[in-house]
């Protein structure tokens, strides 16, 4: 049988161990807090880092470890990215190189022999332009008087005079413009259409309006007056009755290269 005693003993260890329990509660409550839930913070001004972070940032180290290792096998190389700090900015090298390409296209285009002290020293008088089977030529016409001769009353009297026509210039008369320009070899760009010679200086014609003809060049294009709209690098543009070169306000030459294959003079 279970005496008085007995009963008094375990009613006082159940009360002291109640109180053990209530006292451990009291002195440490985040003890029985789940181990995932516990937060490590440093100061204020520090980042905070869960439970799961810090296993992110073990995969982290792990990974940076293999590909060290992997490098250093000779397996890949990592090359950095431009940094978005970098106060340098970046250039776009394609347009800059187009950028240059059309300022040397738009300045003149000298190369080769020139022959325009020949041409102005030998050019003559009273040459005519004309357009003969799909040609524009450009030549000059002298007479050579024949002696007559004696003969009888019933003969024919003979030619007095020989006519000889010498070709200066033969260009296309409907010229097709090519695709990539070609320099100019000397300061006579062409001739005018009462047939002298076109000096590569636009202060030369400032007399000539958008629609006035000044002549044609050595390939072969039209050459008109001063005009107010856009040009290209050789100083023209493409009009409704074809391709024409053109003097502008802004350019001193009458052109600075041609878009055909210019001919050579003859004298």
């Amino acid at each position: 049988m279970i005496c008085t005693r007995d009963v008094f003993i375990l009613i006082v260890a159940i009360l002291l161990v109640g109180i053990g329990i209530i006292v451990t509660i009291l002195v440490r409550p985040s003890s029985f807090s789940p181990v995932s839930a516990l937060l490590l913070r440093s100061t204020p001004e520090e980042t905070v880092f869960t439970a799961e972070g810090v296993q992110v940032e073990k995969n982290r180290s792990a990974n940076i470890e293999r590909l060290r290792d992997l490098i250093a096998r000779g397996g890949t190389t990592i090359t950095p990215s431009p940094s978005v700090e970098s106060e340098e900015p970046l250039v776009n090298e394609s347009v800059a190189t187009s950028s240059e390409d059309m300022t040397a296209q738009s300045t003149l285009m000298l190369c080769g022999s020139d022959d325009s002290l020949m041409v102005k020293a030998g050019w003559p008088s009273g040459v005519t332009v004309m357009t003969l089977n799909g040609e524009r030529v450009v030549s000059v016409s002298s007479v050579t008087p024949v002696q007559p001769q004696t003969v009888s009353a019933s003969a024919t009297p003979p030619l007095t005079d020989t006519i000889t026509i010498k070709n200066l210039l033969v260009t296309r008369a409907f010229p097709v413009k090519g695709s990539t320009p070609q320099c100019v070899t000397g300061s006579v760009v062409g001739v005018t259409a009462s047939g002298g010679l076109i000096e590569n200086d636009a202060s030369f014609y400032g007399e000539y309006g958008s629609q006035s003809l000044v002549g044609y060049a050595r390939d072969g294009f039209p050459i008109y007056g001063f005009y107010e709209g856009e040009v290209d690098a050789c100083g023209g543009y493409q009009h409704v009755n074809g391709y024409r070169y053109t003097l502008t306000k802004d350019r001193d030459t009458v052109l600075n290269c041609y878009f055909s294959t210019p001919a050579s003079f003859t004298l």
